[in-house]
């Protein structure tokens, strides 16, 4: 009979852990993007002569927070967003952004790895039940267009400055 209790008991444990595990994820408010994301990107964009003109009205239309740069003599702006993380999100700048897209996920990407944010959604998980104190995931950053190596003056920074990882949150 000891073996039968012991062997609930683990369910019970288990069972608990991903309820646990589940209710953090779904039942806390949706992480909002990072300031500190968008601060960096913002640091980048400046240091290579873009300036922010994000209307307020247009950033209101999207799905994810993300502001928009110019620099003089470039007809085009430079959008840089802040995706709180699924790769619906993703999907969607690359849609409105027509496909010219790079993420920036601790290097630059094509398509972010949603396995990658869950696995370090489960360590911060784990850590916070250790008693640690965690701070938020750090939002991928999705940059329209997608930095290439050697930009022409309207492209936008070059793929290197986007490279240096941005700020962890973890």
């Amino acid at each position: 009979m000891s073996t039968v209790v012991l062997k609930l008991a683990v369910v019970a444990i288990a069972l608990s852990a991903g309820a646990g595990l589940k209710v953090a994820r779904y039942g806390a408010p949706a992480e909002s993007p990072s300031e500190a994301a968008l601060a960096h990107a913002t640091q980048i964009m400046n240091a290579h002569g873009w300036r922010e003109v994000t209307k307020t009205k247009a950033a209101a239309s999207t799905l994810h927070e993300q502001r928009a740069y110019t620099r003089g003599g470039c007809q085009n702006p430079v959008i840089v967003a802040a995706l709180a993380g699924n790769a619906e999100g993703a999907q969607f700048f690359r849609i409105q952004n027509g496909g010219n897209v790079a993420f920036i996920q601790d290097d630059v990407v094509a398509h972010p790895s949603g396995y990658e944010r869950q696995v370090q959604g489960v360590i911060r998980q784990f850590k916070r039940l250790a008693g640690f104190a965690v701070r938020p995931a750090m939002p991928v950053i999705a940059i329209a267009p997608a930095p290439l190596a050697q930009p022409g003056a309207c492209d936008g920074p070059p793929r290197s400055a986007w490279q240096s990882k941005h700020p962890e949150a973890s």
